[in-house]
């Protein structure tokens, strides 16, 4: 593949209606530059879900051995049903790189791997996921050869349009984000829910009405129920700051999409410090960085006591501009596939998704 013409079969992580627009862009935008010789989009979990699973991976290799991908890039294994066997018929099919970008956050007592992800690990050429620790750790010990850090991004497509202005601004404080329980009891709640779910109420004692909370899984009380994942920035401009305590707190170099799409809509986030932060993000004004959950709430009325409206709509500015300097999903997605060999230039790639891409669509 030292050529740069990569031939893409993407496996999105689409459950439902939801529809990954940015890696679609990205890969309709590469190939209409001509960056990429072709690109297939098979949205398995979907049709899984959907139908006959069975019949479906066998429809995959199907494809597999008639598209011949140089390229396989699967996000999320989980639920899809896939087997080692699978990778072994996609193999005899077609020379390819395999890369998994398994997004989701594990953990070996409180969310396990899922019996997808543990299958294709030993398969995978590379596998990525969004901290440097434990989640590495957790694929390796599945048998992973080559696993690396890939930070959460957001799609420009979906994010970053509306007007920073102070006229959209009704609340002090947005939090969006659910209340994950566990079957097993609170010994088994994921290590940060605990203090989420604290943090929310010390929001709602501190700010009254002037704080909203968004998502699933909280009390009437306190949350005003769920929006739609594509419908945030809207919401997110609708206060001068945002909060969230991340679930897993102590996972280096992680954070999960809250924080890009936050800094995207155009926002001042206040956010849960992990180990490696430092290194990535130093000292910046749009994001505050708290190492205890009980600091948060006197953060936030320090930066809204000691700064003007007018520097709070430069912050969340600069918090734009940042988030699209290094969170595309788009480019990251771009990325990946150069990981795997693909050898596209990143001026090119830059030039080629600086339109608006349309969204690459299932045959």
């Amino acid at each position: 593949m030292s050529r740069g013409l990569g031939r893409v079969l993407y496996l999105p992580n689409e459950p439902g209606d939801f529809v990954q627009r940015g890696p679609r862009r990205a890969l309709s935008g590469l190939l209409e530059a001509g960056l990429i010789e072709g690109a297939r989009v098979v949205s398995l979990l979907r049709r899984v879900q959907a139908g006959d699973g069975p019949a479906e991976r066998e429809r995959l290799r199907a494809i597999v051995r008639e598209f011949k991908p140089t390229i396989i890039l699967l996000d999320k294994p989980a639920g899809t049903g896939l087997r080692s066997d699978d990778i072994q018929a996609w193999r005899s099919g077609a020379d390819f790189k395999f890369v998994v970008a398994d997004m989701d956050p594990y953990h070996w007592y409180f969310k396990h791997l899922p019996a997808d992800g543990r299958a294709l690990a030993r398969y995978a050429d590379i596998v990525f996921v969004p901290g440097s620790s434990l989640f590495v750790r957790n694929y390796r010990r599945a048998g992973a050869k080559d696993v690396r850090w890939n930070p959460h991004t957001y799609d420009p497509g979906s994010f970053g349009h509306l007007e920073i202005t102070n006229d959209t601004v009704a609340k002090d404080v947005v939090m969006i984000g659910s209340l994950i329980g566990s079957r097993f009891g609170r010994l088994r709640r994921l290590p940060g829910a605990v203090d989420r779910g604290r943090l929310a109420a010390e929001l709602k004692h501190s700010f009254g009405s002037s704080f909203a909370l968004f998502g699933s899984g909280w009390t009437e009380e306190i949350g005003s129920g769920s929006i739609p994942f594509h419908d945030q920035e809207r919401t997110i401009r609708s206060a001068w700051v945002t909060a969230n305590w991340d679930h897993f707190p102590k996972e280096s170099h992680y954070f999960s999409d809250r924080l890009p799409i936050s800094l995207a809509s155009g926002t001042v986030h206040f956010t849960t410090w992990h180990p490696g932060y430092d290194e990535l993000f130093g000292k910046l004004p749009f994001l505050r960085l708290v190492r205890r959950r009980a600091d948060i709430v006197p953060e936030i009325h320090g930066y809204l006591e000691s700064t003007s409206p007018g520097d709070r709509l430069e912050h969340a500015r600069q918090a734009r501009v940042f988030a699209a300097r290094h969170y595309r999903q788009d480019i990251k997605y771009a990325e990946l596939l150069n990981a795997a060999g693909a050898g596209i230039d990143r001026t090119a790639i830059q030039r080629a998704l600086s339109g608006d891409q349309t969204m690459l669509t299932e045959e």
